[in-house]
């Protein structure tokens, strides 16, 4: 047995002692989100007036349960409502069977019966309805598709919500095809409320915001911050109380080290909860293993990122994640290697356009680290600290 499994044995024990509260690897319900409120009630205000959204943020930033949350409420209050999850898709008929998929969970009782008699026809049709064709962009059964929203509302006399997850992947399987999804939509008017949700920040700025895109102003942009401290102390807090457990001086250390990021928080409270005895308080011990054990499980993932990177990327990110040195400097030369010109200027929007940094206007490099984790790793010289 090699050095390291009896205290992995011992902590996978503690892990399964307790339900743990704290969730990090699914998409979590709106009773265990941490303070995204405002964002919430804004999503269902622009449900409920039949206008468009868009919600844009990096991987693993709580886009898909605020997103089905907001559903959830605009349920609530009379819509029906669609959520449809393109990451992944390669072909227009991944789109399709998505769209086909996503009916087929979210619509009960008569509107499933509905919706089985449209399958129906569309897949008995004859040419022109459910028959492919060898355009990857003008295929009829997505066109169909995209126009079972006015259908149903059509049929149901109410507002329809419909919530297209990973929208950028359908720009990446054609650059034609989000133009055709603007082509049935725009028919809809304020019967159909859409929000487009994605985790590439500059593709989705650009499919929105760019002119020459289909759908230029097209969406309400609802900005996507990171979790706020006090928000953050308060509701993990709560949680340790309700199962005999304290966070104490920990609490202060897991936020500091998670940054408002909402995953890397909740997987640091799901450690320290492991690491914490029913009846105790959480200190520099607790934290410590909740710690160590959190950079275990995102290992693999920050070595991932970073073997993807070009050699200017990695020179630009490790800059940033230093947090001392403007990014084009003498200093940040230097220490990094930096060279001054547009090489570095691209690969720096290159990583902001794939959620790796983002703009700061309070840190030197002008960016910062969107995952903490990653960044702790690359401030301790591609390794974790002692």
């Amino acid at each position: 047995m090699g050095h390291g499994s009896v205290a992995d044995s011992a902590t996978d024990a503690m892990l399964w002692s307790v339900p743990n509260p704290f969730r990090y690897d699914d998409p979590l319900p709106e009773a265990e989100q941490i303070g995204r409120e405002r964002e919430r009630d804004r999503l269902v205000d622009l449900c409920l007036d039949g206008r468009n959204s868009r919600l844009t943020a990096p991987r693993r930033f709580g886009k898909t349960s605020l997103v089905r949350a907001a559903l959830a409420k605009a349920h609530d209050a009379g819509l029906t409502v669609v959520y449809v999850n393109f990451l992944g898709v390669v072909t227009v008929q991944d789109v399709v069977d998505r769209i086909d998929r996503a009916y087929g969970e979210h619509l009960d009782g008569a509107l499933r019966s509905f919706w089985k008699s449209i399958q129906a026809t569309l897949s008995a049709a004859p040419a022109g309805v459910g028959i492919s064709v060898t355009s990857r962009t003008a295929d009829p059964q997505l066109l169909d598709r995209l126009a079972l929203p006015r259908r149903i509302g059509t049929k149901t006399g109410a507002r329809v919500a419909v919530a297209f997850d990973e929208f950028q992947e359908v720009a990446r399987v054609a650059d034609a095809l989000p133009g055709v999804f603007r082509s049935e939509i725009e028919q809809h008017g304020d019967a159909v409320a859409y929000t487009f949700c994605g985790s590439h920040p500059g593709m989705m700025r650009d499919l929105f915001a760019a002119r020459r895109h289909a759908f230029f102003a097209q969406a309400t942009p609802i900005p996507l911050p990171p979790l706020g401290v006090a928000e953050t102390i308060t509701t993990v807090a709560a949680r340790f109380r309700e199962h005999d457990r304290d966070a104490g001086e920990a609490l202060d250390a897991l936020v500091a080290t998670a940054a408002g990021h909402p995953q890397r928080t909740m997987l640091l409270a799901h450690h320290l909860f492991a690491h914490t005895a029913a009846g105790s308080v959480a200190g520099p011990e607790q934290w410590s293993a909740a710690l160590h054990d959190a950079e275990r499980h995102v290992d693999d993932e920050v070595h991932s990122a970073w073997d993807a990177l070009s050699d200017v990327e990695r020179r630009v990110v490790v800059t940033v994640a230093d947090g001392t040195v403007a990014l084009q400097g003498q200093a940040a030369a230097a220490a990094f290697g930096i060279v001054r010109g547009s090489s570095t200027t691209a690969a720096a929007q290159r990583l902001v356009a794939d959620g790796s940094i983002e703009p700061d206007d309070q840190a030197p490099s002008g960016y910062r680290v969107v995952d903490p984790m990653l960044g702790r790793w690359l401030r301790a010289g591609r390794r974790w600290p002692a």
